[in-house]
């Protein structure tokens, strides 16, 4: 019987981890420059942000579903300590965000807010007052492959091992990410049009990846011992 403990917690996870990874300035900034730089208004911008980012969650759903059957196919061998194995390559895995974390940049930040005022200025598609929209093909190419980061591969594991295993056991998750990432992009669609720099100041949001990290330490401990 599959059990529902372990799928609840992943799901709560990945809830808050696709909301919060939506309104981190690496998710966007560089898809929103790239759209200013096309000299779009800021409706035009906007609506090829939303574009991307719907692109970048299916994409990120996708990748991580298929690192997660990998990864099963490799620990299913441990045969009924499938779950244990699964909890503890998950810890492993929350190991990305601490990383993530220690190496954020408070430039980031910074940048997301300039440009927030710059289009709540109204001076996008037109003008550049920061000399930092226009992007080369190289980086929207680069962006564009990293935007999955894996981040729903230790959700999607934990789920897969609960009771019976099985990847149907994500379904959930694929839910529930879909759905937080479009509140996640109206809550940053609201900031854009606002032109306000409140967004930036969010602790939460700052401290995406350390949040995200010690829930998944803990949702790697549940699988572990509920399996």
């Amino acid at each position: 019987m599959t059990n529902t403990v372990t799928i609840a917690a992943a799901t709560v996870v990945v809830a808050g981890a696709a909301m919060l990874q939506t309104l981190q300035p690496e998710t966007w900034v560089s898809l929103f420059r790239a759209q200013l730089a096309r000299k779009t208004d800021r409706r035009g911008a906007i609506a090829g942000l939303l574009v991307g980012l719907i692109g970048q969650a299916a994409t990120t759903a996708v990748v991580a579903l298929f690192v997660t059957i990998l990864i099963l196919s490799v620990v299913a061998a441990a045969d009924e300590r499938l779950h244990v194995w699964a909890g503890v390559t998950t810890v492993a895995l929350s190991g990305v965000f601490f990383v993530r974390h220690w190496r954020s940049e408070e430039s980031a930040w910074t940048r997301a807010a300039e440009l927030i005022r710059a289009v709540g200025s109204g001076a996008s598609g037109t003008a550049d007052p920061y000399g930092r929209l226009d992007q080369s093909a190289s980086e929207i190419i680069r962006n564009a492959i990293l935007s999955p980061r894996f981040i729903l591969a230790p959700m999607f594991l934990a789920a897969s091992a609960s009771g019976q295993p099985g990847i149907g056991n994500a379904l959930p998750l694929i839910i529930v990410y879909a759905l937080f990432s479009v509140v996640g992009l109206v809550w940053l669609v609201r900031c854009i049009g606002n032109g306000t720099d409140r967004y930036a100041k969010q602790f939460l949001v700052k401290r995406m990846n350390l949040l995200v990290g010690v829930a998944v330490v803990l949702l790697g401990v549940v699988t572990a011992i509920e399996g």
